[in-house]
C-alpha cells in the first residue's frame, strides 16, 4: 500500500513557504505547517487543505505544540524567522532570538 509522505513546513506564510506548499500538495503529499498567529496575515488559500499548529503568545516555543507538530512526519522544512534586512540591522539581538531560538 502506498502512504504519502507527510510534510511539516515551518514558516509557511512567506514568499518560500507558500509556494512549496501550493507544490506539495498538487503532488499529493499530507502537508502540516508551523506558524505563529495566523491572524496577523493574510491566508493562502491552501489554508483549509493543510493540518495547522500555531505558536502564540509570549511562549512562541511552545514544546508541546512542536512535538505535536512534528509527530509522524518524514520531512520538516525550516522556513521560519522574523523578516527584513532594516528591522534586523536595528534590532541585532532580537533578530538573532527570533531567528535562532
Amino acid at each position: 500500500m502506498h502512504r504519502s509522505r507527510s510534510t511539516l513546513v515551518w514558516g509557511p506564510l512567506g514568499f518560500i513557504g507558500r509556494h512549496l506548499i501550493e507544490r506539495l500538495l498538487k503532488s499529493g503529499e499530507k502537508v502540516r505547517v508551523l506558524s505563529r498567529n495566523r491572524n496577523k496575515y493574510d491566508l493562502p488559500h491552501w489554508v483549509n487543505q493543510v493540518d495547522w499548529f500555531e505558536l502564540t503568545g509570549d511562549h512562541l516555543l511552545d514544546r508541546s505544540v512542536l512535538q505535536s507538530a512534528v509527530q509522524d512526519v518524514d520531512v520538516v522544512y525550516n522556513l521560519a524567522g522574523a523578516s527584513g534586512a532594516a528591522q534586523s540591522n536595528k534590532d541585532p539581538i532580537h533578530s538573532l532570538e527570533t531567528n535562532c531560538r
